[in-house]
């Protein structure tokens, strides 16, 4: 989903922004969407991501936060913002999952 989304907005001809700061933008949303399908077909490298998702996530809520209290764009205009949320909801499972079989394997390699 993120990559579809992604991919959207670097074709886009969006003057609002500018044309080459959409296209930056949208590049750095290809390589998120890239990390997550990397992280879902080896989950073991899920944690290394997990702190560029929770960045991306908590830095996109605040900036939406301000975006729509000062009236810039209405709430449903940032829930396009959502899909990084589940990405980052996604990792965090993802990473604890494969923490804790991990964990159970170290312990039943012991025979404790």
């Amino acid at each position: 989903m993120q990559l579809l989304l992604a991919l959207a907005t670097v074709l886009s001809t969006d003057a609002a922004i500018g044309l080459h700061a959409s296209r930056e933008l949208g590049s750095f949303a290809v390589a998120l969407g890239v990390g997550l399908l990397l992280a879902a077909w080896q989950p073991e490298r899920a944690s290394g991501l997990l702190p560029v998702v929770a960045a991306l996530a908590a830095c996109l809520t605040a900036t939406a936060l301000v975006d729509v209290l000062s009236a810039r764009i209405t709430a449903v205009g940032e829930s396009v913002h959502a899909v990084e949320l589940l990405g980052l909801g996604f990792v965090w499972i993802v990473t604890r999952s494969t923490h804790d079989s991990a964990a159970t394997a170290t312990t039943a390699a012991r025979g404790t």
